[in-house]
Order: C-alpha cells, then sequence, then structure tokens
C-alpha cells in the first residue's frame, strides 16, 4: 500500500496519513505512507502489547511525525456542547455515522456489540425505549 501511495504521489507520499486501527502494523504502514516532513497521526486504539520500532537513523532522516489523537484532539468542556447544539439545530447532520440508538437500560447489550467487533457507532440515550 505504501509504495501505491508513494506512486500516487509522484514518489513523494501522502502529507498527513491517519491510522483509525491502532495496530503496529498498521502504524508502521502509514508511516512509511507519509511524506518527509509529513504527519502521521494515530487515532485507533491499539492493543497494549502490540509494538512498532523506528530505527533512530529513520526517524532522524525523514522528519516525520508520528502524533496520537484522542477524541479528535479538542477539548471536551467546550467542544461538545457547541457539537450537540450543533446536532440538535440541523447543522451538523449525524444519521449517516449512527448505526444503531438504544436506550440507556441496553448498554450492557452495546458492550458486548462493541465486543463482538460491531456496534462500535451506538448512541446510547437515557430514554425508556428505542430512539425514533
Amino acid at each position: 500500500m505504501a509504495k501505491r501511495v508513494r506512486k500516487l504521489t509522484g514518489n513523494r507520499g501522502a502529507d498527513a496519513v491517519i491510522d483509525c486501527v491502532g495496530a503496529g502494523a498498521t502504524i508502521r504502514q502509514s508511516w512509511q505512507m507519509t511524506r518527509r516532513g509529513g504527519t502521521t497521526v494515530v487515532v485507533g486504539i491499539g492493543s497494549k502489547d502490540d509494538q512498532v520500532t523506528f530505527s533512530p537513523l529513520e526517524l532522524f532522516y525523514f522528519s516525520r511525525s508520528l502524533v496520537g489523537c484522542v477524541a479528535g484532539g479538542g477539548d471536551p468542556g467546550t467542544d461538545y456542547p457547541r457539537l450537540i447544539e450543533w446536532v440538535k439545530s440541523g447543522q451538523l447532520v449525524t444519521d449517516g455515522l449512527i448505526t444503531e440508538r438504544l436506550a440507556l437500560d441496553s448498554v450492557e447489550d452495546a458492550f458486548d456489540r462493541m465486543k463482538a467487533g460491531s456496534g462500535g457507532r451506538t448512541v446510547i440515550h437515557p430514554s425508556a425505549g428505542p430512539l425514533s
């Protein structure tokens, strides 16, 4: 994949690459797709036992940045209320991002689905029944 990205960018690499998996292999692949001086952003949450390695010479020579990102890098105290207002007002439409809506009393089901590898985009609402 890295060779393909480099070919598509005139052998330069991408300015920024976002890794949404967080596995050592995908971080390494994302790093290899990133141009010299570019940034690789790790959004995915990998296993605590998985590793990714870089040589000191590689870090020096390519001068790429490798950064982690939690919740978009924003400030939940100020950003979340703003986003909620945008959703309520219709300025931000999230329907395509949500796979299912469950009531608060179904939260254990939501965790079971997440552990099984599905339901990662579930909205939990404190209502007594499913949301319309």
